[in-house]
């Protein structure tokens, strides 16, 4: 079992030393003229700016107009949290995505409340409904359905569920009128977007394995160019050198230590089985019989 376990190291280390040999950095040290191992790598360069379309402005009041009338009060009081969106709610949905509607990205962005944590909505949505928050998202899925007729003239609806890092596994819900460009729908997506809107309300939502809440908020997102990951560091060629001559040296001691054990030590007892025989020869086999024939010597 040593000398396999033995030639199966030996095999794992010609197969480390061909897999590295045949890869042509290994030996990009020995073309360097500057005698320095390895080229420097490129910088990655930055993704480009991702170009935003128009947008269409629909000249209607906003949040700094309407926020402290009593219509929109009376409406602030009909939202229920953690609950389906129900009839007596939907007027504020739809004001939210008319107060969206009426304000271009940036304007809606140079007031919004940044860096909300994700728990605060659930304790606090008082304090956030109908005020403008931005937010950071991961997206994994869109899905888009046709709008009833309503009030702020919207066609097509496009509900977006994504993470921020602080809300890490659990989801925001945010609603758009569109898509940013190379935005598609879909259920299993892998994109970055920047979202500026009005925070509605609490609304549950089916999950993996059971009902999960998620904060609703209606407004507009644009793209944000992925962040490239940074290169993997190159482990340079004298390491892996040295790794490989350690672990050769192991194999070659461990080899030297099992391969040809010395020979064990045998401890000689033939000396004790003859005088054992001697005293059972002496007498009928008892100790007793033994002491009868030989009695001590009187004091």
């Amino acid at each position: 079992m040593m000398r396999l376990g033995s030639a199966l190291i030996a095999l794992m280390i010609i197969g480390m030393m061909y897999t590295r040999a045949r890869d042509p950095r290994t030996w990009r040290w020995l073309a360097d003229r500057d005698g320095q191992a390895g080229v420097a790598a490129a910088a990655t360069p930055a993704a480009p700016p991702v170009a935003q379309p128009p947008e269409e402005i629909v000249p209607n009041p906003t949040d700094v107009n309407e926020y402290s009338s009593p219509d929109v009060q009376t409406e602030f009081a009909a939202i229920g949290e953690k609950s389906p969106l129900a009839v007596e709610e939907m007027p504020l949905y739809w004001r939210l995505m008319k107060w969206a509607r009426a304000q271009s990205f940036e304007e809606l962005q140079s007031r919004t409340a940044r860096d909300v944590l994700y728990t605060r909505f659930f304790q606090e949505p008082e304090e956030y409904r109908g005020k403008p928050v931005q937010l950071r998202l991961h997206i994994k899925q869109i899905v888009d359905w046709a709008a009833p007729e309503n009030p702020a003239g919207v066609k097509t609806i496009y509900e977006v569920s994504g993470t921020t890092d602080n809300s890490r596994t659990f989801y925001f819900i945010v609603v758009c009128p569109e898509l940013p460009p190379g935005m598609k729908t879909g259920t299993d997506l892998n994109e970055e977007g920047l979202f500026v809107g009005y925070f509605h309300k609490v609304m549950p939502y089916d999950g993996a394995v059971k009902k999960l809440a998620a904060p609703l908020l209606i407004g507009r997102l644009r793209n944000v160019p992925r962040v490239a990951a940074p290169p993997v560091p190159e482990i340079p060629t004298w390491v892996w050198m040295a790794v490989l001559g350690v672990i050769i040296v192991a194999a070659v001691w461990g080899w030297r230590q099992f391969a040809n054990p010395p020979p064990r030590r045998k401890v000689h007892t033939a000396g004790v089985g003859d005088e054992a025989a001697d005293w059972f020869a002496a007498g009928d086999g008892s100790p007793a019989a033994n002491n009868e024939s030989n009695p001590p010597a009187a004091g």
